[in-house]
């Protein structure tokens, strides 16, 4: 009887291309010779991009024998070491066995002793894989990331010790994840707000923890923090569709879609399990705050709790539409009062309506991701103060009167990363 390794290379390649990651990378343990010879960026390549290896049940929404074919993959794997290769082969590996659990609300991660911190393991693949459009996102349930993200929301609020900053961003990943999946199911959010899911149960707990951001908007003499920052911004989306969709708003303008947004091209995108889960929480800041990203057509919504204590349904106003922001780079000169100064929205030139009327804008963006702009009503002695940080889903923060107290939060998002027969 002929042995395995008495094939040609090529043939063992084809076969080891085969396999999940972690079946090849057995495989290359067994002899040197197959080392030598499956142990290459060709064979864990295609192991990534046609994912045929791993074992899916019967009730799985993908087929192994239909294999699913990633678009993007070869032009981001051009530039892979084998390592890196290797890494994003056993991501992929990861997301399609939480794929092929669509009854599973929870992940692994949560058998993790939490008083000790969340060690999720996918905030430091899984915002990867969706950034890069890989097509497992399509099978990913939302839902699955609640009770993950709540944990670590519930870590965060009275955290202070050196894993903080660890956690701090796990919370940043795992909410851009969460974000990226529930725009991503619009449809079924819509559904569940309709017929009181038992989702919203969960939901519920969820955004009375940590939405609208990790802390009160109130400090002393009801003022501001002046600070809205990644972490706060990462909790925002998800309590926002909600709030849209349970006042029937939806539609009224459309929401982005993780499809239409080219995040290849405005972040610089970390390998998965590389540089830790800090290396992807501001991998955007730099591309998304220069002129040329900022310059553009914007929409979004804003909610007004004036007169509320901070709640989690808070009520959101009518949209912000048509918001045309002119953004241009700050001079050398400009910069000695402000270092972190990286350019102005300019007014008049910047403008928008909403139900109240035509506004204009005009602020800074900083190079830490923080922009701060006045909206002023034309036809009302109305003036706002806007205070946020951009975020891979556009920019989110809170609104105040000019004496600085607080208004509500806003999101706003370019008008091109929406599905053109809605906008």
């Amino acid at each position: 009887m002929g042995r395995l390794t008495d094939l040609p290379v090529e043939l063992l390649q084809r076969i080891a291309g085969f396999l999940d990651c972690s079946s090849a990378l057995s495989l290359t343990r067994t002899s040197r010779q197959l080392n030598d010879a499956c142990n290459v960026r060709t064979v864990f390549k295609d192991i990534a991009l046609y994912l045929r290896g791993t074992p899916l049940n019967d009730v799985s929404p993908i087929s192994k024998w239909n294999p699913l074919i990633w678009p993007n993959g070869p032009g981001i794997l051009k530039r892979a070491s084998l390592s890196d290769t290797i890494r994003v082969a056993y991501a992929v590996e990861q997301a399609l066995h939480q794929a092929d659990k669509p009854y599973n609300p929870f992940w692994n991660s949560l058998q993790a002793d939490i008083s000790h911190g969340v060690q999720c393991d996918i905030e430091q693949w899984l915002p990867q894989l969706l950034a890069w459009h890989h097509p497992t996102s399509e099978y990913l349930q939302y839902t699955s990331l609640l009770p993950v993200h709540y944990q670590l929301g519930q870590l965060l609020e009275n955290q202070t010790d050196a894993r903080y900053d660890l956690n701090k961003a796990n919370f940043i990943n795992v909410g851009f994840c969460l974000a990226f999946l529930a725009l991503q199911n619009l449809s079924k959010i819509e559904d569940e707000c309709e017929n009181g899911a038992s989702v919203l149960i969960m939901s519920g707990d969820y955004m009375l923890s940590v939405c609208w951001g990790l802390r009160t908007p109130y400090l002393d003499g009801y003022g501001l923090d002046d600070d809205f920052d990644l972490a706060q911004a990462s909790s925002c989306i998800f309590p926002f569709l909600y709030s849209v969709l349970g006042d029937g708003y939806y539609r009224t303008i459309p929401f982005p879609l993780p499809s239409k947004m080219p995040f290849s091209s405005l972040m610089d995108i970390p390998w998965v399990y590389s540089g830790g889960a800090e290396a992807f929480t501001t991998c955007h800041v730099e591309k998304m705050t220069e002129p040329g990203f900022l310059t553009g057509t914007w929409m979004g919504y804003y909610t007004d709790q004036r007169t509320l204590s901070h709640q989690a349904l808070a009520p959101v106003d009518h949209p912000m539409e048509e918001i045309n922001i002119v953004a241009a780079s700050s001079s050398d000169d400009s910069n000695e009062s402000k270092p972190n100064l990286k350019g102005y929205i300019q007014c008049p030139q910047s403008h928008g309506i909403d139900r109240y009327g035509k506004f204009t804008l005009g602020g800074s963006f900083y190079a830490n991701g923080q922009v701060e702009f006045v909206k002023k009503y034309c036809s009302h002695n109305w003036e706002w103060q806007y205070r946020g940080v951009v975020i891979p889903f556009g920019i989110a923060g809170h609104w105040s009167s000019t004496n600085n107290a607080f208004g509500g939060y806003f999101w706003i998002w370019k008008k091109e990363w929406c599905d053109a027969l809605m906008t």
